[in-house]
């Protein structure tokens, strides 16, 4: 049974899309509990960040255009976002993905530590919401290791930023 990633992120659209499939933390354990009514989906877990919404999960069929229906019943809104703003990925393609976001290296900013933190959230919350199961467990587990050794191989983690404080430093260039 194949990992799943279905997304939209900074790389393939713009805010005001983004914004409208966008989750929080709260709309997890309901995020988890309808993917998880999808036939042949057998674990899911969603994460939600300010660039970028994800759905991870292992199906025993291709469900892309379910996974993508979830996304849109959250928009609710006429005129949903086009199919050709997210992004698909399957098997080996979808752990280097999931690994790259969770070492800062598909972020805005290069090597930003805060999507590491969302992403151990995410799985918490899909643990509690039950759709964390054997699979995606340790997945995930194995993805943590190797952002923490990403981190500390490259130097990536030495002088850590965020969009925020690249924002402060610009902001403080510009304006003295």
């Amino acid at each position: 049974m194949p990992l799943l990633i279905l997304g939209i992120s900074h790389h393939t659209a713009p805010l005001e899309v983004r914004e409208r499939v966008a989750l929080s933390p709260a709309d997890y354990p309901s995020s988890i509990r309808e993917l998880l009514q999808i036939e042949g989906v057998e674990e899911a877990l969603v994460l939600g960040t300010c660039n970028r919404t994800e759905i991870y999960c292992l199906a025993a069929k291709d469900v892309r255009s379910n996974l993508l229906g979830c996304l849109h019943r959250k928009d609710g809104q006429a005129g949903a976002p086009k199919a050709e703003h997210f992004y698909y990925h399957q098997g080996l393609d979808a752990v280097k993905h999931l690994i790259r976001v969770a070492g800062g290296i598909d972020s805005l900013v290069l090597g930003e530590p805060q999507i590491l933190g969302q992403l151990k959230d995410a799985w918490q919350a899909a643990l509690h919401a039950g759709g964390a199961g054997k699979v995606l467990d340790r997945l995930f587990q194995h993805t943590f290791a190797a952002a923490k050794e990403i981190r500390h191989s490259s130097g990536i983690g030495k002088h850590p930023v965020s969009v925020a404080y690249t924002a402060v430093v610009l902001a403080r260039q510009i304006f003295g």
